[in-house]
């Protein structure tokens, strides 16, 4: 076969290498969407079919929210995305805007995503427990939202954020909010707010975020060393703290001109 001919066949085999790169890095990026976004969504749209201004909503919310007495295997997951009022959503959403990204940003999709459902889940079991005899629906994201602040506990514990509109560090918050809501859940049951949800979320989210912190670093896992040591938000270290080095490596590469090799050297110093 002519070189010629050769070299044109293999150029033409770069170029449908490289067009097909290009393809698979836009298939990448059209992947590489926000979970926290996409769930902000997917509530918004939720309350828009399933509103509770409609005059269907008192079946909506008997089917698909959470009804400890009439129970269905369903509605610990449909409850989550469903919502009493304007206000209701307004405040999970902004709660979920605020507390997810960073989370988000350093568990990686997967691990954030499992963390919000099982939040959810451990939310609605603990009213299982707590209400088992109740016939009104239980909805909200609350419970998966608290989680996160569950997860903040662990994973940013100097992280200021505020409860009640009282500025505190993460980990004091989270055991604020959860002696309050323990004895909310049993001192006032006629107010309409799911407190057993919310400690329960708040217990799901801090025991699977102790799990993870307690797992040995993969790629899929993406929480620094030092985020225990740095705000969530702003990335900045605290002060009095420094980053955690990586000790340095072993051995290192060097180039020898006489072979035009490279090889690897224990290092000297």
């Amino acid at each position: 076969m002519p070189i010629r001919q050769v070299a044109s066949q293999r150029i033409e085999g770069i170029r449908n290498l490289r067009a097909g790169d290009q393809a698979w890095s836009l298939l990448i990026g059209c992947m590489n969407f926000s979970v926290t976004k996409g769930l902000i969504v997917a509530n918004v749209a939720a309350f828009v079919l399933a509103s509770p201004y409609s005059p269907y909503a008192q079946e909506i919310f008997g089917t698909l929210g959470l009804v400890p007495g009439e129970f269905h295997v369903w509605q610990p997951l449909t409850s989550l995305f469903l919502h009493g009022g304007l206000i209701h959503l307004g405040f999970n959403m902004l709660a979920l805007w605020s507390l997810g990204p960073p989370l988000e940003r350093d568990l990686g999709s997967v691990r954030y995503t499992l963390l919000y459902f099982i939040s959810g889940l451990a939310g609605a079991l603990a009213v299982m427990i707590l209400s088992s005899a109740s016939f009104v629906p239980t909805v909200g994201a609350s419970g998966a939202i608290v989680g996160l602040m569950g997860a903040l506990a662990i994973f940013y514990p100097r992280a200021s954020i505020a409860i009640f509109f009282v500025p505190m560090q993460a980990r004091t918050a989270a055991f604020v909010f959860g002696g309050i809501t323990l004895l909310l859940t049993f001192v006032d049951q006629g107010s309409g707010i799911s407190h057993a949800g919310h400690l329960g979320g708040l217990i799901g989210g801090f025991l699977y975020s102790k799990f993870l912190s307690t797992q040995p670093p993969a790629a899929s896992r993406r929480v620094p060393p030092y985020s225990r040591n740095q705000d969530p938000w702003t990335r900045r270290t605290y002060p009095g703290e420094h980053k955690v080095q990586s000790a340095p490596p072993e051995v290192k590469l060097v180039y020898d001109p006489a072979t035009g090799r490279y090889y690897l050297e224990k290092r000297s110093d």
